[in-house]
């Protein structure tokens, strides 16, 4: 069956088949054994929130779901942009680095790219920082020049693109090893400026395929959900060009 969610720069059946792996777990009945929930916390929530208790329970519910899809969204952009035509995920034998360019592709500007992707950025620890720049650096050295490693932060701080050496504390500052916005990753891996603003407002379709695909039930999206979801787009990321 071929797909199309109006994305023309991505092998669309490809695109559902990497949304199908990484999700198929979120579809699934859990069987893991909740973890035992913190009373201080719901009490002090429940305080300083103005919900009542239930409320309370039932957010704490919520995060830990929360949590888990943020990981498996996280693993399914770096599934998503290893679909690039001139690039491949690593997987274990990447040296610790999610994504590469393919052999024998030289971007005119970078030359041999690696890239290790974060869903936001804040998901590393900043005790971390140094070690994963230090990794970033070091992938490059068997590699003939020029080459360049990134680090993807899909969801920025602020809604502006950037795509500039990346310094954490105690490091020397490097133009090969850079950090850009999801954005600006997007447009790097698929040569599309509009490529994330386009895969998101397509999320939703795929994602309705994928539980069709899982016999799965489905809550058809309503209007006020997606004009929601534009306005998240537009606080989140940079701006359409």
């Amino acid at each position: 069956m071929a797909r199309d969610y109006g994305l023309n720069w991505i092998d669309q059946d490809k695109l559902f088949d990497v949304t199908l792996k990484c999700f198929a777990k979120a579809a699934a009945p859990t069987t893991k054994k909740a973890l035992p929930t913190d009373p201080f916390l719901l009490v002090a929530q429940r305080h300083y929130s103005g919900s009542n208790m239930q409320a309370s329970v039932d957010f704490e519910k919520l995060r830990s779901a929360n949590k888990s899809l943020s990981n498996y969204i996280g693993n399914w952009h770096q599934e998503v942009l290893g679909l690039g035509e001139n690039w491949e995920t690593t997987g274990s034998t990447g040296g610790g680095i999610d994504l590469k360019t393919r052999d024998g592709f030289r971007h005119p500007v970078y030359g041999v790219i690696y890239a290790e992707v974060k869903n936001r950025f804040n998901t590393i620890k900043s005790s971390d920082e140094a070690e994963l720049w230090t990794r970033l650096r070091d992938i490059k050295k068997p590699v003939p020049k020029p080459s360049t490693s990134f680090l993807f932060q899909i969801v920025p701080r602020n809604a502006a693109r950037y795509n500039k050496p990346w310094n954490p504390s105690g490091v020397a500052v490097r133009e090969d090893v850079r950090h850009c916005d999801g954005v600006t990753a997007y447009d790097l891996v698929f040569e599309r400026e509009n490529a994330l603003h386009d895969l998101l407002i397509a999320f939703p379709s795929i994602l309705t395929d994928v539980s069709d695909e899982l016999g799965a039930a489905n809550d058809p999206y309503r209007l006020e959900e997606l004009n929601i979801l534009e306005d998240a787009l537009k606080k989140s990321f940079p701006s359409r060009i």
